[in-house]
């Protein structure tokens, strides 16, 4: 199909472009139970026809293209600008910047979502396999909002959907932190075996565990929080053991030269925290190298 441009015909896609469209195409297809619009839809908008455009598909919902959309429906008067040759060329532009953009190139990481106990997470992580990004350190932040008042049974399910939702359509991330770890369970949020999103100089190295709790003004050594910090502790030994991490290379958040946050609260002392995870090491692991007792 042409689109008329200064007396000549332009060709759609352009040829440079039938690349880009290839890949999008696979990834429309992927998505076909999703939506209803397709790269060969005659006008791809789904705008210019009648109120079409509330059905939009999931990809299609962020503002850059919402604006779009608004827009076609206050200047739409007339079956004449349905069939505007500039126009429909201009949508389909915007579609596929968007569509590409956010789908192809920004793809969601997804989440584990599941709680476990600290042994069962030792369990967990100790069948995991490492094939590709292996992470270098751990780094420990809080949550800070919610506080522990403001989650008074720990996460739930639904909490750990709404997180996802947060960094996924707000932040617009790829991920989020590896857990989430409060009074009762450790939450798989990222996988594991995948760098997640949680400190900006230290995505790509480090595994990052948020702890709920504001440690500014929560009480990290007694109550839930003490029971907070048990779990992390716990959480830090296990991947430090899974993957041979020196419990001295921990960082906690604060530490990130890009950051201005005083996470995770000053509550939380480094030094002790980590002389905890290596007394754990120790109480788990501490007599694997012994001799063995001569008869």
């Amino acid at each position: 199909m042409g689109i008329p441009l200064r007396g000549r015909t332009a060709r759609w896609p352009p040829a440079h472009c039938s690349p880009f469209i290839a890949i999008a195409r696979a990834a429309a297809r992927q998505l076909r139970h999703q939506t209803s619009a397709a790269l060969n839809h005659p006008h791809i908008s789904l705008c210019c026809r009648n109120e079409a455009w509330q059905q939009r598909p999931c990809f299609l919902q962020r503002d850059s293209f919402r604006s779009t959309i608004l827009s076609c429906q206050t200047a739409r008067t007339s079956r004449r600008f349905e069939e505007s040759g500039p126009v429909r060329h201009a949508l389909r532009l915007k579609f596929f910047q968007t569509f590409f953009w956010e789908k192809v190139m920004v793809e969601w990481k997804g989440i584990v979502g599941t709680a476990y106990t600290a042994d069962e997470f030792d369990s967990y992580a100790h069948a995991l396999r490492w094939s590709g990004w292996r992470p270098a350190f751990i780094v420990v932040h809080n949550t800070a909002v919610p506080t522990l008042a403001q989650r008074p049974n720990g996460f739930t399910k639904q909490h750990i959907l709404n997180l996802e939702g947060f960094y996924r359509d707000q932040q617009h991330w790829k991920a989020g932190p590896h857990l989430f770890i409060d009074d009762r369970q450790i939450w798989v949020f990222t996988p594991l075996t995948m760098s997640g999103v949680h400190s900006p100089s230290y995505n790509k190295t480090a595994l990052g565990f948020e702890m709920l709790g504001d440690y500014d003004r929560d009480e990290f050594n007694s109550g839930r929080g003490l029971r907070v910090q048990r779990n992390a502790v716990a959480a830090v030994a296990t991947m430090s053991a899974v993957l041979g991490l020196d419990p001295d290379t921990m960082k906690v958040h604060k530490e990130d030269p890009l950051t201005t946050h005083a996470c995770p609260g000053r509550t939380v002392v480094k030094n002790k925290f980590i002389e905890k995870v290596k007394e754990l090491l120790a109480e788990r692991h501490g007599g694997e190298h012994l001799d063995p007792v001569s008869s």
